[in-house]
């Protein structure tokens, strides 16, 4: 599992099909995805904003953008498609409610101190699943705070936030795996998850 394909479609100016509930899914990215997809779109004339894929802040530089996959490919909610999906709240809660069945099992390695789970149904999920902790926090030995790197979207790597020395592996680890992710790279940077949420890390 490293440290320790399927295609997506990217939003098109034609509206996408509508979007099944039961398939819609969180999907992370970071900053530069947005970025990227900002300076595609720029170069396209009148490129409408409403066909543009809708992401909501997770934490500072982590975005979760939404998918279903009925076609075997990821179709990426569109701004303009929010009023179908009931609007931005009730698309979150609906794409966290999917994801434990949609990720299916979860495969985790390692111990003393340091983990790696991944989704067993669909790896594209694996990242996703810092989004539902109570799902794989009582899978590890780890109390309190933790330290998490998610590098790409099918690795999510943890440790506890008070574990100075495999912290430091990760922050040097999970910029390689970013860079070498070709088209699945969410964030370099590390997060730690406690009672109060996701934020990024010290």
């Amino acid at each position: 599992m490293g440290l320790f394909g399927r295609k997506k479609k990217t939003a098109a100016a034609e509206a996408a099909g509508q979007h099944s509930p039961d398939l819609l899914v969180p999907l992370l990215v970071g900053d530069a995805w947005l970025s990227a997809n900002e300076e595609m779109f720029a170069q396209i004339p009148d490129f409408p904003d409403a066909a543009k894929p809708y992401a909501r802040p997770i934490a500072n530089g982590l975005w979760a953008t939404y998918a279903s996959d009925a076609n075997g490919s990821w179709d990426l909610v569109q701004r303009g498609q929010l009023d179908e999906v009931g609007g931005e709240d009730a698309l979150h809660e609906l794409a966290l409610t999917n994801l434990p069945r949609r990720a299916g099992g979860l495969q985790v390695g390692g111990g003393d101190g340091r983990y790696a789970i991944e989704a067993e149904a669909e790896p594209d999920l694996t990242a996703s699943l810092i989004l539902v902790p109570d799902l794989w926090r009582r899978t590890i030995d780890i109390p309190g705070a933790l330290t998490v790197a998610i590098p790409t979207r099918v690795e999510f790597f943890l440790c506890a936030a008070a574990d100075a020395d495999t912290a430091d592996v990760l922050r040097k680890g999970a910029p390689a795996l970013f860079d070498a992710a070709r088209a699945k790279p969410i964030t370099p940077a590390l997060y730690t998850i406690d009672d109060d949420g996701i934020r990024p890390a010290a």
